[in-house]
């Protein structure tokens, strides 16, 4: 009787197991298709593709070769997102090819303002990661600092320890003029 109990308490005990580990699974999946979603919908942005539109136009006519550049560079930025749109990990190879020209474009925008760093060993090349990850990380640098002649921002990316890829940035944070009676001052946005 003991033994019947045991084992219909470990069934149920490792069924229950499993239904969290499957809840927990789809989560994770939900969660990626949502992230996936999210970058997708930024890099189809009308303001996005009307910035791209705009630095090709004046490119024409100041640097064609870099035009053209610009141009091969947002359609493989355009191709990867399509190419990875259903798939939950990609390589960081891949990864790190869609990064550069990610930053290539916006290289373009903010000119000197802003400088890429990698330190990226050869074999964690083939390590998955989720689609469109660190490209997201640096779009979140850029909007959340303040880009300017004076700070130049820096991103750097790195494998730290041989087991943590990391992305940091320096902090420099947006402000925003407040009046104090006739004095302008300087105040950061929340």
């Amino acid at each position: 009787n003991i033994y019947i109990y045991s084992l219909l308490n470990f069934s149920i005990f490792s069924y229950n197991q499993y239904s969290v580990h499957q809840i927990d699974q789809l989560r994770d999946e939900r969660n990626q298709i949502n992230l996936q979603f999210e970058a997708l919908k930024n890099q189809l942005s009308p303001h996005f593709l009307f910035n791209a539109l705009n630095t090709i136009s004046s490119l024409i006519y100041k640097d064609v070769l870099l035009a053209e550049d610009f141009i091969r560079r947002l359609a493989h930025t355009y191709r990867y997102i399509l190419r990875t749109n259903d798939q939950l990990l990609i390589n960081l190879g891949s990864e790190l090819e869609m990064l550069r020209s990610y930053f290539f474009m916006q290289k373009i925008k903010y000119e000197a303002c802003i400088e890429f760093r990698e330190n990226i060993p050869e074999s964690v090349l083939d390590t998955l990661i989720p689609p469109l990850t660190l490209q997201m990380l640096m779009e979140n640098a850029l909007k959340h600092n303040l880009v300017s002649d004076e700070r130049k921002l820096v991103i750097e990316l790195e494998v730290v320890n041989g087991d943590y890829l990391v992305i940091r940035n320096n902090l420099i944070p947006k402000t925003e003029l407040l009046k104090i009676g006739n004095n302008l001052v300087d105040r950061p946005k929340a």
